[in-house]
């Protein structure tokens, strides 16, 4: 079958697995940051460097796959310093 990223979870997400998972009290907070890369390929690397890449190791994606994901994304969200993400970062505090 094949392999697709996953969404990663929101504040609202971690906020119902704590309550699911029996912790109570939990003080949750966010911020959203933006990241410029030189290139699709440097963000890529991040995403691989920090684990949010989920698509299994046998997945291949080819050359010409990747050329038009760079071709979309730099015209989406490119600028004369390179690409940029955006991302959440959630802080959590919980007791059980």
């Amino acid at each position: 079958g094949k392999s697709f990223p996953r969404r990663l979870p929101s504040l609202g997400d971690a906020r119902a697995a704590l309550g699911e998972a029996g912790f109570r009290d939990a003080q949750l907070s966010s911020e959203t940051r933006s990241v410029t890369f030189r290139n699709v390929w440097g963000l890529l690397k991040w995403l691989q460097g920090i684990g949010a890449n989920s698509l299994e190791r046998r997945f291949f994606l080819g050359p010409r796959c990747l050329a038009e994901t760079e071709r979309r994304y730099v015209t989406r969200f490119g600028s004369d310093e390179g690409v940029a993400a955006s991302f959440e970062i959630i802080r959590l505090r919980a007791r059980k």
